[in-house]
């Protein structure tokens, strides 16, 4: 399973037909710039497709957006048009329901560690229905991704020349997110096929397992940035080695004469690095369970700082003291009087204070009154 996104002004325009010797060769596209909807892609390596998902930029549902998409699709809505934790749940559920695993025939799932499907929702869902969640190691997934290894490639290809058809046959319009379905149900339904499915996982070495697709050379990048254990004492960088002499008859390799360079310093990482971790396991459920408990706990804190600091605020700004014969609260019509016992706020339009617990004031913002 993996998301990719696509454009109502896709990037890959066709091959165009010109005249030998032509230096300037035009094209007619949609617009100068496209809307970007997010598309949800999953199958297996004998050929199974699950339909896909369309997440559209929109905040309210509408249901002509999907009028010609693939069978079976599953209309998403978000913000931006992208994945987030509850859209995942709501696609695993999608997933649960075409597959139907049990416990006599489970399933694995095989996806990316994307911070969208980190989710303790997702792996207690997936805990139940007997799906196994697998996530590929970091910064890997153009290599161990199935559909990006060979699937979203010719799916954009086909998407791009389905959009120029569209653009011969409806001479002056642009594409808009309501035409977006049908093109993008004709270009899916060309390159949704067994052959694409196989070559996809045969590519990566998932099935049938290969660990041999990967050589030397693929992992000579990292050679660069690579660092010694923090017990070995770095090497010196840059080191040329003293040229043989002719008398030694030992091969001197390439690499001893120019070694790689090595990076100089240590970079600080602001967030804890991931790896390929099987979600279901208890490790990786407790310690989403933990961070959930400490996102709350730090938000709790927060809130009641913010709380205090906007009654420091409304109080300084009004220049005044709470005077006992002139404050009640208008919720409780209880009097102020000291030393206080509950906190008071006061409404920034009418200047009424307010006991804390009688207003409608949630602990973040400028508070108003139910009044004003």
């Amino acid at each position: 399973m993996d998301e990719s996104a696509i454009s109502t002004v896709p990037n890959r325009i066709p091959k165009v037909i010109s005249p030998k010797g032509k230096r300037h060769v035009a094209k007619v596209v949609s617009a100068e710039r496209g809307q970007t909807v997010t598309v949800v892609c999953c199958f297996s390596p004998t050929g199974i497709f699950i339909p896909p998902a369309i997440i559209f930029p929109r905040k309210r549902m509408n249901v002509q957006l999907y009028q010609d998409a693939p069978e079976g699709t599953l209309p998403l809505m978000s913000d931006s048009g992208y994945m987030n934790t509850e859209l995942f749940l709501d696609w695993l559920k999608h997933f649960e329901q075409f597959v139907k695993p049990s416990e006599e025939d489970p399933v694995l799932l095989i996806m990316d560690n994307h911070i969208s499907h980190c989710s303790l929702d997702a792996v207690m869902f997936c805990r139940d229905k007997f799906i196994t969640l697998l996530t590929l190691p970091p910064h890997a997934s153009h290599m161990l991704q199935p559909l990006d290894k060979g699937f979203f490639g010719p799916l954009k290809s086909a998407f791009s020349t389905e959009c120029d058809k569209w653009m011969f046959n409806h001479p002056g319009r642009a594409i808009t997110l309501k035409d977006l379905s049908s093109i993008f149900r004709s270009a899916y339904e060309r390159v949704a096929t067994l052959e694409k499915a196989n070559h996809s996982f045969k590519a990566t070495g998932i099935y049938p397992y290969n660990p041999d697709v990967f050589s030397d050379e693929d992992f000579e990048p990292s050679a660069v940035t690579s660092r010694p254990p923090p017990s070995e004492e770095p090497e010196e960088n840059n080191v040329i080695a003293d040229m043989p002499n002719a008398e030694d008859e030992e091969i001197v390799s390439p690499s001893t004469l120019l070694p790689l360079p090595k990076a100089t310093h240590e970079e600080k990482r602001k967030r804890k690095g991931k790896k390929s971790e099987v979600m279901m396991g208890s490790p990786f459920k407790n310690a989403l369970m933990a961070s959930t408990s400490s996102a709350s706990e730090k938000g709790r804190k927060s809130s009641k700082s913010t709380k205090k600091k906007k009654l420091f605020d409304a109080t300084a700004s009004t220049k005044c003291t709470p005077v006992e014969d002139s404050i009640f609260c208008p919720g409780c019509d209880e009097k102020y009087e000291e030393p206080l016992v509950e906190d008071w706020i006061q409404c920034k339009d009418c200047k009424q204070w307010w006991h804390d617990a009688c207003s409608s004031y949630e602990g973040a913002g400028v508070f108003k009154c139910d009044s004003c």
